[in-house]
């Protein structure tokens, strides 16, 4: 019987596999030899028929029986499969192409989620059809995206030459850089990075295509959106349905979209019945986060960002998140630590002042320990203004010069005589009290009152950074 013709790869492969089967039958050149084989296959190989009602079911058969073998990767079976209309001609190009995407993933060392095709698949078929895929349908999902018909081989082709460039968008978004300006750090996405919001890749990747300065501007969306999901522990579905329809959104979007339509876009992630519930929250959550390793980074990035957001404020010297992250070390002199304004020192506690008002709701019971670690007993300081007051009363003299000269506002803001200065000048007043600092307080007379009403303070600057970033009017 003669072969038929062959037009793809894999039916060429099929060929070479019958023609392979042939030869062999064709070198048993006696009785005795076809008889061996013959007894062989009767005594020794089973034939198992499994019939599945579709081919989603099959592939999932597929994965089964495979991983008892050689496992491959998911994504190297969508690929066989996304293949199987290429011609001879394009697949050894598509397989190159396929091939460039796939080491430009593994090339990045930092995110180990983003290492895998099937990652980007997902993200890329989520963000065209604005819905969640579970990996088990991605296949049958792809397969309805490409289609039927003459055009199938050409479909194939185009979304498989955009996957280096994906690839590459989405290497950059986890280094926090502007895809196709690879060279330039986000500020923006420092939160995303420690919330370890991964999933929200997918809405900067479907902003890929935009302009420097734009994408800066969605990405501060998608950070103070997924930063307040996260700092309260909002419900899952406040948020990460909306992901899909939201990256759906951001690809239609212009490369030089204004901020209006980015807010536009962004309008199902930021629904007001949301937003409303979360900072009802915020509060209570943030009230609980205590100085250790579980919450060290939150804590610094909610200092980082109050800090930023106040020296903007207060029109002086700027400070980005991403500086104010930086941790003093001996290669990084310049970095900050957070200081305990009332020091951890249980030598110390003896001039702690309780506030009588909790003593009588809560008793007299030492409740010292918790406080000091809480955030309202916290500030950012940089570690060359802080060599020799870390173990000081706010009331001594090394700490009280320690927070005279620190460029931030806020330390100055504490110090007696330095925030009397600052509230000489009009403009500077008049941004204080807009930002509500509360009065009186001060490290002269520091304890569990002003320990309170400090963290009332960042709990209002931090929410009020993130509402202004998303462009909604502080509640």
């Amino acid at each position: 019987m003669e072969p038929p013709e062959v037009d793809t790869v894999s039916e060429t492969n099929l060929l070479d596999a019958y023609s392979t089967v042939e030869d062999f039958i064709q070198g048993l050149t006696s009785n005795q030899k076809r008889y061996d084989f013959l007894a062989y296959l009767m005594g020794e190989v089973s034939l198992i028929k499994l019939e599945m009602p579709n081919a989603r079911d099959a592939l999932q058969m597929f994965i089964n029986l495979n991983n008892k073998g050689m496992k491959l990767d998911p994504s190297d079976i969508l690929k066989a499969h996304f293949f199987k209309s290429a011609s001879k001609e394009d697949y050894s190009r598509l397989s190159e192409v396929w091939g460039s995407a796939q080491d430009n993933l593994l090339g990045q060392k930092q995110v180990k989620l983003i290492t895998s095709m099937q990652t980007l698949l997902r993200m890329v078929i989520q963000t065209k059809t604005g819905v969640y895929v579970k990996n088990d349908d991605l296949l049958p999902v792809w397969e309805t995206y490409l289609g039927e018909g003459s055009e199938l081989a050409d479909r194939v082709r185009a979304e498989t030459e955009e996957l280096p460039n994906k690839a590459e968008d989405l290497v950059n978004i986890s280094k926090r850089r502007i895809p196709k300006h690879s060279g330039e750090v986000l500020s923006e996405l420092r939160g995303i990075s420690v919330v370890r919001a991964h999933s929200m890749y997918e809405v900067l990747l479907a902003g890929s295509h935009l302009e420097a300065e734009t994408f800066a501007e969605l990405s501060r969306v998608v950070e103070a959106r997924t930063v307040l999901h996260s700092f309260s522990k909002s419900a899952y579905n406040l948020l990460e349905p909306n992901i899909h329809p939201w990256a759906n959104a951001v690809m239609e979007l212009d490369p030089l979209a204004d901020r209006e339509d980015i807010l536009k876009a962004s309008q199902v992630a930021l629904k007001a019945a949301d937003i409303t519930n979360i900072m009802k929250e915020i509060p209570a959550r943030l009230g609980q986060l205590k100085y250790g390793q579980a919450d060290q980074l939150r804590i610094r990035y909610l200092l980082a960002r109050v800090n930023a957001h106040l020296q903007e404020r207060l029109n002086v010297t700027p400070h980005s998140v991403d500086t104010l992250m930086v941790t003093k070390t001996p290669t990084q002199p310049n970095g900050y630590d957070i200081d305990h304004l009332f020091p951890k020192a249980a030598g110390k506690r003896e001039f702690w002042k309780s506030s009588p008002e909790q003593d009588a709701l809560q008793g007299t019971l030492d409740r010292s320990t918790s406080i000091l670690n809480s955030i309202g007993n916290l500030v950012l300081l940089k570690g060359s203004d802080n060599q020799f007051s870390s173990d000081s009363l706010p009331s001594d003299t090394d700490k009280l010069d320690a927070y005279s000269v620190s460029e931030l506002r806020l330390c100055q803001l504490l110090h007696p005589s330095k925030r009397a200065d600052l509230l000489s000048y009009s403009p500077t007043k008049k941004a204080v009290v807009e930002l509500g600092w509360p009065e009186g307080l001060s490290m002269e007379n520091w304890g569990e009152d002003a320990v309170a009403e400090l963290a009332k303070f960042y709990i209002r600057i931090f929410s009020s950074s993130l509402l202004d970033d998303l462009g909604i009017e502080s509640f």
